[in-house]
This record gives C-alpha cells, sequence and structure tokens, in this order.
C-alpha cells in the first residue's frame, strides 16, 4: 500500500491555472516549505531572490498541498532528472509546472497529462532582434517582422517565446532544451493541437502587461479554469 493518499476527484480536470501576483504571497510564512528548501535559500547571494524562492515554492506546496490533503511542508516533491518538480508514487497523476516573472506567478494543475507553462512581462527591455537571431527559426523571424508597429512586434516576440518554453518547459527540458529546436510560428494562434499532433496549447488570458502560453501532452483541447491565490483554496 502507498504511504501517499490518492488525489480525490476533485483533482482538476484538465486544468486549474493558478494566478499568485506576488503581494498574494505575503502569508507564506517558513512552515511551507522544508528545512532543505530554507538551506538552499540561505545559500542564495541575493535575498530578495531568496525570499521569492521561498514564496513561490511556499505558495506551490500549498496548491498541492489542497489537492492531496497534505500540509505543505509534507507535500513529497521530488526533482526530474533535468530538474522539473513532480510528485511520486501515486500522485505522480497530478501534473503541475509554475512560471514566474515580474510581479506575477502562474502554477497550472491537471491529472493525466503533462504540462508546461511560462509568462513573460512585455515590459522587459531586450534586444528582440538579436534575440530572434539567435532562437528563432526563419519563420518565426519572419512572423516577428510582420508586425509594424513596435508595440505589436514586443507582443509578437513574447507570443513566440512564451510558447517556445512552455513547449519544452512540458517536456521537462526548460531552456537547457534549445528554444532553437522549436518553431512556434505556424501554431493555431487560438490554440489547439500543434503540427506535431502529440501536444496541444493555449494561450493565457493574463492581466495586462503579461503574456503567456500553456502546453499539454495529448491532442486532446485544454480546458483551463482560471483560480486567483490564495482565495480558491476556499471556494
Amino acid at each position: 500500500m502507498s504511504q501517499y493518499p490518492t488525489p480525490s476527484t476533485t483533482t482538476p480536470v484538465p486544468c486549474d491555472l493558478w494566478l499568485l501576483p506576488d503581494p498574494s504571497m505575503a502569508s507564506i510564512g517558513p512552515e511551507a516549505t522544508t528545512p532543505a528548501e530554507q538551506a538552499q535559500a540561505a545559500r542564495m547571494l541575493r535575498r530578495d531572490r531568496a525570499e521569492l524562492f521561498l514564496k513561490l515554492r511556499g505558495a506551490m506546496r500549498t496548491i498541492l498541498g489542497h489537492y492531496v490533503h497534505l500540509p505543505p511542508r509534507e507535500v513529497p516533491l521530488e526533482q526530474a532528472p533535468a530538474g522539473k518538480p513532480l510528485l511520486p508514487g501515486t500522485l505522480s497523476r497530478l501534473e503541475f509546472n509554475l512560471s514566474h516573472t515580474q510581479g506575477l506567478a502562474v502554477l497550472a494543475v491537471t491529472q493525466g497529462r503533462s504540462v508546461g507553462v511560462d509568462i513573460e512581462s512585455t515590459r522587459q527591455e531586450l534586444d528582440l532582434g538579436a534575440i530572434a537571431r539567435r532562437f528563432f527559426s526563419p519563420q518565426e523571424q519572419a512572423f516577428l517582422a510582420s508586425h509594424e508597429s513596435p508595440a505589436e512586434r514586443v507582443a509578437a516576440f513574447f507570443q513566440l517565446w512564451t510558447r517556445k518554453e512552455a513547449f519544452l518547459k512540458e517536456g521537462g527540458r526548460g531552456l537547457a532544451g534549445n528554444l532553437s529546436t522549436v518553431d512556434a510560428a505556424a501554431w493555431p494562434a487560438a490554440g489547439g493541437r500543434l503540427p506535431c499532433r502529440t501536444k496541444s496549447w493555449l494561450p493565457l488570458n493574463l492581466p495586462p502587461g503579461f503574456i503567456g502560453a500553456l502546453v499539454a501532452a495529448g491532442p486532446e483541447p485544454i480546458h483551463l479554469v482560471s483560480r486567483l491565490f490564495p482565495s480558491a483554496l476556499n471556494a
């Protein structure tokens, strides 16, 4: 018999998208993280990054504990070889992925299909052309160039970037998987089955100033249910 409880029938089908604005995590305390995570944070050189790491990890543990009926610190997080967090044993069907950018995090939680999510702030000041030449295919660069105004090009850039990173994160590779190997220019704009036909994707409905994408294994459509942390925990 497994030492862990089986996820309840209220596990999201097919995908809950938790929105975590940075202020919403203010109540996350040290009791939500493990001593190992606290030690990892203590080794970080920048205090702000250490505090954010603990807030994000504590929020993730709190949300996952909501599904598996465990206190946050007791949620048995493990890591895949490439570093993607996962749950062991009978809990492994509960799949999740976290992304954070300037002031906002999202946690996607689903069951029975691996998932990858990425969000970006469009307010970042980047050399989009140089990044596109390094990481974008000719088709993606053409898609970017087809947008005339600076604002449209910024949006187009982050549309492509978040698609590519979500695709790699779904497979557990993240940026280590090489963004240049993913061509997102031909993806259906409104979401749906990808050209590879083994995954599906959706653009995320986020607050102004943010763009995001979610990729899930399997060709089936993705139905997202937005939940706001922490209020939805008591819904």
